[in-house]
């Protein structure tokens, strides 16, 4: 807690909320809220910003046999929403008539040998970004 004039700062980072005499306010991303004698009153709109958190997500190791049809998948939550990237073996992907890339999935059909390799999902906004790698392994015929 740090005290200027007659206001008590409670928290600093990533928002302040401070009290005083008068009331309660607090200030994120340089929007203002101050609740006065029990009123409020909002000054511009107050957005509240949430780096990336991965959700349901491939394991980290997967091993799949030539010809098989492969998905992985990822997810994460944040606010504002993310954007999202896929890579295998830093190449950012984009689909092609094999392989269908969204933002929470890659689909793979037929897969052979070439298709191992790691494959990063990555989620980015203005707050912070968050990854998960899975490495895909493809057991050829004997």
């Amino acid at each position: 807690m740090t005290q200027i004039g007659g206001i008590t700062i409670l928290s600093k980072l990533p928002c302040y909320i401070w009290y005083s005499e008068e009331g309660l306010g607090i200030r994120v991303l340089n929007q203002t809220i101050e609740l006065k004698n029990n009123r409020t009153k909002i000054f511009d709109q107050l957005l509240v910003a949430a780096p990336p958190v991965l959700g349901h997500v491939s394991p980290s190791f997967l091993v799949h046999k030539d010809g098989d049809t492969v998905e992985l998948f990822c997810d994460a939550t944040a606010t504002p929403e993310p954007l999202v990237t896929w890579r295998k073996d830093d190449q950012e992907m984009t689909s092609s008539e094999r392989v269908h890339v969204t933002p929470t999935r890659v689909e793979i059909r037929d897969v052979d040998k070439m298709d191992g390799g790691a494959y990063t999902c990555t989620f980015r906004n203005v707050v912070g970004h968050v990854s998960h790698t899975i490495k895909l392994v493809i057991e050829g015929q004997s």
